[in-house]
C-alpha cells in the first residue's frame, strides 16, 4: 500500500500494517473496495497518521486504476 511510502518519507518506520480489503459486488460489477487498516507505527500523532491514510487512498496507483468508490477505515493502535 502507498501508505508504507508517505510513512516512511514523513521519518516514521511501521512496526505493522495490516489490511484487510472487501470487495462488494452489486449485479455482477464491482461497485466498492472497502479496506480495513490496523497500524502500529511508533511516536506517530493520529491526525498525521490519519491524514497519510487518506492521502495513501487518494494517491495509490493501484486505487487510481479503478472508477468504483474505495472507502478506508485507518486505526491506529
Amino acid at each position: 500500500m502507498q501508505l508504507s511510502a508517505f510513512i516512511t518519507e514523513a521519518a516514521f518506520v511501521p512496526d505493522e500494517l495490516q489490511t484487510v480489503a472487501t470487495i462488494v459486488f452489486e449485479n455482477g460489477a464491482i461497485v466498492r473496495s472497502e479496506l480495513e487498516l490496523t497500524a502500529k507505527v511508533p511516536s506517530i500523532e493520529e491526525s498525521e497518521f490519519q491524514a497519510l491514510a487518506e492521502k495513501a487512498k487518494e494517491n495509490c496507483p493501484v486505487s487510481k486504476a479503478f472508477s468504483f468508490e474505495k472507502t478506508l477505515k485507518a486505526t491506529l493502535v
